[in-house]
Order: structure tokens, then sequence, then C-alpha cells
């Protein structure tokens, strides 16, 4: 183990061999790495004899200047990264959710690993479709010793140290099931780092102080005291019949400010920079993200699948659209399901322009890809349409009602739709006040075995889906993806709209399907 004088470690690319990986200790105690390298500082190391932070060595009485930091640990060194969820008491208020009784468990694996400044962050392609990648800054426990059915009141002493991570996420991927590992383990997405800070000078973790800062602002600031499972119980809950060893980093936690909980949402995009700063000691981890430029998208997104609902129905698509990036995903489309004109909502034109491209004659068919309420009753008000307005989503895509709030004056809603209790509310004040009908295409249960592929096969042209019986079925229709007890309420309104509302409970929150009929 390390000496008593060694109490914060960095792992670093010398300047003046940029081909070697170095361990050492900052030459200045009270130097915040991360923050003085991002401000373009020099920043001189004490290296140290040993390869690896597991096995310092000792001091070699050689000072070496940074050229570029790496995270504390390789890859290599530390296998599957055990992960906390909503472990914050004012996060989990903010999530609108209860503190959970036991320590809410995920794992991201080690390919998620990134460096400090200046390696970039990813935002995968399933996170820029829809503009649902996060930020969470978290302090990360890395283990010194193989741990295995500790106590909690001896889960410090197999702790090597503490730094700094950001469990970067895809809410969309997160919230369309009750597992979060998928949507948290992209590659890049767990910065770590910079430095190591050893137990030796964090006797209590309790007393640190986190922010969260997006380009420069503040956006999450809370003590570790805020904990609802601390870290030795953390320690020890994960080491129930299960070996924790030497190199393990343990993820405890983000504390309120995610961008999911703020109003309005506010995204992790292309060009972001998100600094972790924990205090004392810890310091700044620092990342600018940047976009995934290889992948594919795995699903048409819900102008696609609107466009295809309308063009094999022979109509010709109108999409108004307010966001730069929903202009650009809306012009990306394939060619079969192109838009014929897109439009921006605030252009003054707009409704001239829609007047001239239907000869006068006005709309049928119209997809307005944007959430805001405003925009809806814009859409309700000024376009007018003769017959028809489309709202597309699909099974297990977390839109909520960013998509789905239309206000329309004839619904079809193909597949499901993820939302709070508040949401469906307010959505069905808005059909209630503007007359809305709406439709489904009722499956039998057995029939609904293989909905998905069906649903997002290109060649489905059908409109919604829900599942006869549904209702008085023990289980959610299983294209959810889940098959856990429910239970429904039902509304009924005085156009003649019923709306069912299933509910299914699992760690983390409820999940909702609505269904308009």
């Amino acid at each position: 183990m390390a000496s008593s004088a060694l109490q914060r470690l960095v792992r670093f690319v010398p300047r003046s061999s940029p081909s070697k990986i170095l361990i050492g200790q900052p030459a200045d105690k009270d130097i915040d790495v991360g923050a003085a390298l991002r401000k373009g500082q020099e920043v001189t190391v004490n290296v140290w004899s040993g390869s690896s932070v597991l096995s310092p060595g000792s001091s070699t009485g050689i000072t070496e200047t940074i050229d570029r930091v790496l995270s504390p640990l390789a890859q290599n060194e530390i296998g599957t990264i055990r992960c906390v969820g909503l472990n914050y008491r004012k996060h989990a208020a903010e999530c609108g959710l209860d503190p959970p009784a036991i320590p809410v468990i995920f794992m991201k694996p080690a390919t998620t690993i990134v460096d400090p400044w200046p390696a970039r962050g990813t935002i995968p392609k399933l996170s820029q479709v829809d503009e649902s990648g996060d930020y969470e800054a978290e302090l990360a426990v890395v283990i010194g010793k193989t741990a295995k059915n500790v106590s909690e009141a001896e889960a410090l002493d197999y702790v090597l140290g503490y730094t700094a991570a950001n469990d970067v996420s895809s809410r969309t991927q997160q919230l369309n099931q009750s597992q979060w590992s998928f949507s948290k383990s992209f590659d890049g997405a767990c910065p770590l780092g910079p430095t190591l800070v050893l137990k030796s000078l964090i006797t209590d973790p309790t007393k640190l102080h986190m922010r969260g800062l997006k380009n420069g602002e503040v956006y999450q600031e809370s003590g570790t005291d805020d904990l609802i499972f601390s870290v030795p119980k953390i320690i020890s809950w994960l080491s129930q019949g299960t070996t924790l060893p030497p190199g393990t980093v343990i993820v405890t936690g983000t504390p309120a400010g995610v961008g999911m909980g703020r109003t309005p949402k506010d995204a992790l995009r292309h060009g972001d920079e998100f600094a972790v700063e924990i205090l004392p000691h810890i310091g700044t981890l620092t990342n600018i993200f940047e976009n995934e430029k290889s992948g594919f998208m795995t699903k048409l997104w819900p102008w696609d699948l609107g466009s295809q609902f309308a063009k094999a129905r022979g109509y010709r698509v109108i999409a108004i659209e307010n966001r730069e990036a929903g202009l650009r995903l809306a012009s990306g489309s394939p060619s079969n399901l192109q838009s014929d004109l897109i439009l921006k909502l605030d252009d003054p034109e707009t409704i001239q322009k829609i007047s001239d491209f239907t000869d006068g004659i006005g709309l049928k068919v119209t997809i307005v890809c944007t959430s805001e309420d405003a925009a809806n009753d814009w859409a309700a008000q000024r376009l007018q349409p003769r017959g028809v307005l489309v709202a597309a989503g699909f099974p297990e895509h977390g839109l909520k009602f960013d998509l789905m709030n239309l206000i329309l004056r004839e619904i079809f809603v193909k597949g499901t739709v993820h939302c709070s209790m508040g949401e469906t509310r307010e959505m069905m004040k808005s059909v209630v006040q503007h007359g809305i009908r709406s439709h489904l295409t009722l499956l039998t249960m057995e029939e609904a075995e293989d909905i998905a592929a069906k649903s997002e096969a290109h060649t489905f042209m059908g409109g919604p889906v829900v599942i006869r019986n549904a209702l008085f079925s023990e289980y959610l229709p299983p294209h959810v993806g889940m098959r856990q007890p429910c239970s429904f309420e039902l509304f009924e309104h005085p156009v003649g709209i019923s709306t069912a509302i299933f509910w299914n409970h699992w760690p983390g929150g409820a999940f909702k399907s609505l269904a308009c009929y």
C-alpha cells in the first residue's frame, strides 16, 4: 500500500516523454489539477516508482510536468463499474420519488471510462436524435483491497481513495426500461479523475462539497451529507456475496440539478463543457462533449412515423419545427419519408407559405415536432386543419408528451407514451377543450406478442395500437418489455373520450402507458 506521505495521486503522460505513462503526487499539495490544466497552467508532479495507483511504489525524487492527465486507473484495472442511482435526497425529490429503501444498483462497463480534459466526452447517436443526453456529477470511490461480505463498520478500511466522475446518461433509453445499464453504458459515458485522493486525506466522505457546472454555470450543488446511503453502507451492500477486487470503482449517485429535472429540460449537446468539482482536495473533472460520428439509428423517429402514416394514405406532409436540431433531424429523414415542406414555427410567413403550398385549400396532415404548449395551441388556433393532424410515437420511446401533447383535431397515436400523471391530466384538459377525437387499433393478447417487431417494421402502415382487454389483464402489454403487475385508472370525458393509464411500478419510478380512444 501507499506510504503515509502519499495523499493525492495522478496518472499522466509527461511532457518530457509522450510515450510514457507515469504516476505521482502533485508537487503543490493544494492545486486543483483539473482546473489548472484547463486554464493552461503547468502542473508539476513528484514521480513515484509504481506503474499503477494500486501499487504506487515509492518517491523517485524526479519531478515531471504533465502533458496530458489520464483517469486514475486504466480500463483494464477497473473491470465493472458499480453505480448507485437515486442516492441524494434532493435529487429523489426533484424526480418526484420517495427515497429508495435499499440502494438502486446498476453497472457500467470499463469501456465507459474516458480521461479528463482534453479528452472528449461522447454523445452517442441514440442521445443525439432527441437530445436526451444528460450529465451527473458524482463522487467515485476506488477500492484498494479485496472486499467481500464486509460490514459497514469496516467498509472504509477497504477504500483506497476518492475521485470525481460524470455518469453520462441517455434519458430516453433510461426511461424506456426498468434497468438503466444500457442507457448509461455507451463508450465514454464515465469521465473519471483526474486526482485520486487517498482516504488518509479524506477521512470522512460525508464532508465534501460537490458542484456540476455546464458551460461555466452551476447546475448542481450539494454536500455529500445529502447522500441517502453512505459510502460505508454502499460498500457493505455491494460486497454481500460479491467480491470487489482492488481497482473496483463505485459511483455513488448524483445530487439534484440534472438536465432532465430542470424546467425547461436541458440536454447535454455537442460542444458543451461539463465540470465536476469536488472540494476539498479532489478538484475538478472537465470534459467537452462531442457527437458520436459513427453508429446508426435503430428506429424510425417520430416525424418519420408520422410521414409514413400520412404518405401511406396519399397525403403530402408539412413539418413545423422550431429547434435547429429538430430541423436538421427532420431534414435527414429517409428519402421516402421526407416531409414535402419544412417550416419554422416562428417564421412570420409560415401561414402564408402553407396557404401557397396547398393552393389555398388548407391542411390535411401536419407534423408539429415541438414540446412547447404555446406551439401546440398555435397549431390548433392558427393552422386550423380541414382534416387530420398526426402525432406519432412508438413503443418504448420515452418522449413523454414532448411530441404527444399536440393540440390536434384528430389524434392517431402509434405505440405507447411514457408520461407522468400531471402530464396526462394536462393533456386531457387540452383534449376536452378542443373537442379532439382519437382512435386506436385493437389487437388481441395473442397478437400482441410480436407487436414490437410489427410496429417498427418499415412495412407497418397501421395506426395506433392498444391491447384489447389490457384493462383487465394483470400484465402490461408485452411490447413494453416488462411483465409486472399493474393497476389502472379510467377517465371519462363529455366528448366521449376515455383514457386508460397503465401504471407499472419499478425501482426508481413508475412507468405509464397512455392510450386515447
